[in-house]
Protein backbone atom coordinates (compact mmCIF):
# COMPACT_ATOMS: atom_id res chain seq x y z
CA UNK A 1 0.00 0.00 0.00
CA UNK A 2 1.20 3.59 -1.00
CA UNK A 3 2.17 5.69 2.01
CA UNK A 4 -0.29 8.33 3.01
CA UNK A 5 1.33 10.95 5.92
CA UNK A 6 -2.18 12.57 6.36
CA UNK A 7 -3.34 9.44 7.82
CA UNK A 8 -0.39 9.15 10.90
CA UNK A 9 -1.02 12.77 11.43
CA UNK A 10 -5.13 12.50 11.63
CA UNK A 11 -4.58 9.22 14.41
CA UNK A 12 -1.48 11.23 15.89
CA UNK A 13 -3.77 14.55 16.48
CA UNK A 14 -6.82 12.00 17.42
CA UNK A 15 -4.83 10.51 20.32
CA UNK A 16 -3.33 13.78 21.68
CA UNK A 17 -6.60 15.56 21.37
CA UNK A 18 -8.23 12.60 23.19
CA UNK A 19 -4.88 12.20 26.14
CA UNK A 20 -5.61 16.05 26.05
CA UNK A 21 -9.44 15.55 27.24
CA UNK A 22 -7.94 12.84 29.58
CA UNK A 23 -5.92 14.72 31.36
CA UNK A 24 -8.54 18.27 31.60
CA UNK A 25 -11.72 16.08 32.65
CA UNK A 26 -10.37 13.47 34.46
CA UNK A 27 -12.87 11.31 32.20
CA UNK A 28 -10.93 8.12 30.60
CA UNK A 29 -12.39 8.03 27.29
CA UNK A 30 -12.32 4.07 27.73
CA UNK A 31 -15.22 3.96 30.44
CA UNK A 32 -17.68 6.27 28.12
CA UNK A 33 -16.49 4.88 24.65
CA UNK A 34 -19.13 2.10 25.21
CA UNK A 35 -22.04 2.81 22.27
CA UNK A 36 -24.15 3.79 24.41
CA UNK A 37 -25.92 7.43 24.08
CA UNK A 38 -24.86 10.17 25.87
CA UNK A 39 -26.40 13.85 26.15
CA UNK A 40 -24.45 16.54 27.52
CA UNK A 41 -25.94 19.76 28.84
CA UNK A 42 -24.12 23.04 29.88
CA UNK A 43 -25.95 26.35 30.73
CA UNK A 44 -26.30 27.68 27.23
CA UNK A 45 -25.66 24.92 25.07
CA UNK A 46 -22.79 26.60 23.52
CA UNK A 47 -19.93 24.70 25.68
CA UNK A 48 -21.42 21.31 25.34
CA UNK A 49 -22.07 21.49 21.64
CA UNK A 50 -18.08 22.18 21.25
CA UNK A 51 -17.87 19.06 23.45
CA UNK A 52 -20.07 16.76 21.65
CA UNK A 53 -18.34 17.69 18.35
CA UNK A 54 -14.99 16.92 19.90
CA UNK A 55 -15.67 13.96 21.22
CA UNK A 56 -17.94 12.97 18.13
CA UNK A 57 -14.06 12.71 16.62
CA UNK A 58 -12.74 10.68 19.42
CA UNK A 59 -15.50 8.06 20.54
CA UNK A 60 -18.20 5.81 18.46
CA UNK A 61 -20.97 7.02 21.10
CA UNK A 62 -24.52 8.62 19.89
CA UNK A 63 -23.52 12.13 21.48
CA UNK A 64 -26.08 14.69 22.13
CA UNK A 65 -25.57 18.13 23.20
CA UNK A 66 -28.62 20.08 24.01
CA UNK A 67 -29.49 23.38 22.36
CA UNK A 68 -29.83 26.42 24.54
CA UNK A 69 -28.51 24.16 27.91
CA UNK A 70 -29.85 24.40 31.30
CA UNK A 71 -31.60 27.89 30.44
CA UNK A 72 -33.67 26.93 27.43
CA UNK A 73 -34.76 23.81 30.07
CA UNK A 74 -35.65 25.97 33.14
CA UNK A 75 -37.68 29.21 30.54
CA UNK A 76 -39.40 25.75 29.23
CA UNK A 77 -41.04 25.35 32.82
CA UNK A 78 -38.59 22.38 34.49
CA UNK A 79 -37.43 22.89 37.92
CA UNK A 80 -33.96 22.13 38.52
CA UNK A 81 -33.73 19.18 41.26
CA UNK A 82 -30.66 19.21 43.46
CA UNK A 83 -28.78 15.50 43.54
Amino acid sequence: PSFRPWQNRASEERERTSQEFERETGVLLADIADGRDLILVCRSGRRSGAAAQALRMMIPNHIISVDGGMSLIIDGGYQTVKP
